[in-house]
């Protein structure tokens, strides 16, 4: 009997940092692109005959895409979706749960960034220092 991994194991490497930098971010494009990349990795330990890129997996806030009889937000390229593989992968398995955690803290980041916009719309923080603080010379 061999062992085999199954996808929460995989998926266990990948959400904490995910978490921890999904609320880092500080622009759509950044949510987006970090979302992209984590997905492409993770898909690629699962299926690495696939050979998953970035460009192969994004996320959409605004359309309803892949299947109309659920609302995906994210976008797989047409090598991806039209792999039977994949396809056999995505209907037996956790796998369809797992993208959607990571499809749902994306879209609940896009969400907050809209309701606090970064004035300064750079991602940098300011940082203020008091005058007369005993570390600072004048």
């Amino acid at each position: 009997m061999t062992y085999q991994k199954t996808y929460n194991d995989v998926n266990k490497k990948y959400w904490d940092t995910f978490r921890s930098k999904i609320n880092e971010v500080q622009s759509l494009e950044e949510a987006r692109n970090l979302f992209s990349i984590t997905v492409a990795r993770f898909l690629n330990e699962i299926a690495p005959d696939l050979d998953i890129t970035e460009k192969d997996i994004t996320i959409v806030p605004e359309e309803v895409i892949i299947r109309p009889d659920k609302d995906y937000t994210f976008r797989l390229s047409d090598k991806v979706k039209g792999n039977p593989e994949f396809e056999q992968i995505l209907v037996t398995s956790d796998l369809e749960s797992i993208l959607l955690k990571y499809v749902e803290i994306t879209l609940n980041r896009y969400r907050h960034m809209e309701q606090h916009p970064n004035p300064k719309g750079d991602g940098k923080k300011i940082i203020h220092s008091r005058v007369g603080h005993p570390n600072m010379k004048h």
